[in-house]
């Protein structure tokens, strides 16, 4: 286990690699914040540092989720005096980042977001950004009745789509759970669900789907949990129909 000091230094060299990447989409006032940070001894929270040093969760994670916990913190809405929203928002964009971040270094590959709603709910509403670049301008100088004019049609939409999310209902969740209500063991059902959301956080959710539609087409229907052929064929018959109907429907009803 490495020492306080030593996870220091490495949560500053991952600090000054962050300010490198995304200096154009910074303030002055973050770009000072970072600057202060890494002249001194200790940055990382101390919860963070006693979780660390007790888990058994990626210790490069953790580190990168703190830091872009520094820089990630949107105002709360003006509109919307709801301290959920601003949590719920701020979270998906942390883990965004932060799990993007450790993609491009191959590195955090244990890391498993806790907040799979929020950052694949977030992944939807920056996809109405043009660019990556202004996508980053938003996450990191932006306010939270920013962030919803600039990532949806409307604020009804969005916030229709947000409690969704919130309430863990919306479509793409409903229609993993429907799949993994098939695996008649509960424990199984559960992991196999929280599995695929946390590939869906990684990959996306498109890639997340290709990837049950070969795992399910790829059933031995001669050696699966005592289920005979015919119900493992109809298993996959109907799985697939379900994930077809779902890619057909899949309109946002407010781009």
């Amino acid at each position: 286990m490495a020492s306080i000091v030593e996870l220091n230094n490495k949560a500053k060299e991952y600090l000054r690699e962050i300010k490198e990447e995304y200096q154009d989409s910074l303030s002055e006032e973050k770009q000072t914040y970072i600057d202060e940070l890494i002249q001194k001894d200790i940055i990382l929270d101390s919860n963070i540092l006693e979780k660390i040093i007790t888990s058994r969760e990626d210790i490069e994670g953790l580190i990168i989720n703190q830091l872009f916990h520094y820089l990630i913190n949107p105002s709360p809405s003006v509109k919307y005096n709801d301290a959920e929203l601003t949590n719920f928002i701020t979270l998906g964009l942390v883990d965004i980042y932060a799990i993007g971040f450790m993609k491009e270094r191959e590195i955090g590959l244990e890391y498993y977001s806790n907040y799979y709603n929020n950052v694949l709910f977030m992944k939807d509403r920056l996809s109405f950004l043009p660019d990556k670049e202004s996508q980053d301008r938003l996450v990191f100088m932006g306010n939270i009745d920013q962030i919803i004019e600039n990532t949806s049609n409307s604020p009804e939409g969005f916030m229709k789509e947000y409690r969704e999310a919130k309430e863990h209902q919306t479509e793409y969740e409903l229609l993993i759970r429907s799949i993994a209500s098939h695996f008649p063991i509960k424990d199984r059902e559960e992991s196999y669900f929280r599995s695929i959301m946390r590939l869906s956080v990684r990959t996306g959710k498109e890639e997340a789907i290709s990837i049950i539609k070969k795992s399910i087409m790829e059933l031995d229907p001669n050696n699966i949990d005592n289920r005979t052929p015919e119900e493992i064929i109809a298993f996959q018959r109907e799985t697939i129909d379900t994930i077809n109907s779902y890619l057909n429907r899949k309109v946002d009803t407010y781009k």
